[in-house]
């Protein structure tokens, strides 16, 4: 079986790779599940996220990292844009 969420860490945050063939909601699943097992590892942990491997709405942003909250103790303190796209049209705005 595939793995459907993959979590890589570093020095400052989480990076969330995410299977863009998976249904929304068993990917949430998923990271329930993952993110209960590594719990303890994680405890008290204040840290920057980003998804990678999909496009997010912003509703679906807000479902993730409502699930790793929940499911860990991990206190996500802002979610890193990764979207080159966005970041030109706000570049372009603010000039």
């Amino acid at each position: 079986m595939r793995q459907t969420v993959i979590i890589k860490g570093n020095n400052y945050g989480l990076s969330v790779f995410l299977d863009p063939e998976v249904p929304m909601e068993e990917l949430l699943s998923d990271i329930r599940k993952k993110f209960q097992e590594s719990a303890r590892f994680f405890r008290g942990a204040n840290m920057a996220v980003s998804f990678e491997g999909r496009k997010l709405t912003t509703e679906e942003i807000n479902a993730i990292v409502n699930t790793i909250c929940e499911n860990s103790e991990i206190e996500i303190s802002c979610v890193i844009d990764t979207d080159k796209a966005r970041e030109a049209f706000f570049k372009k705005a603010l000039e």
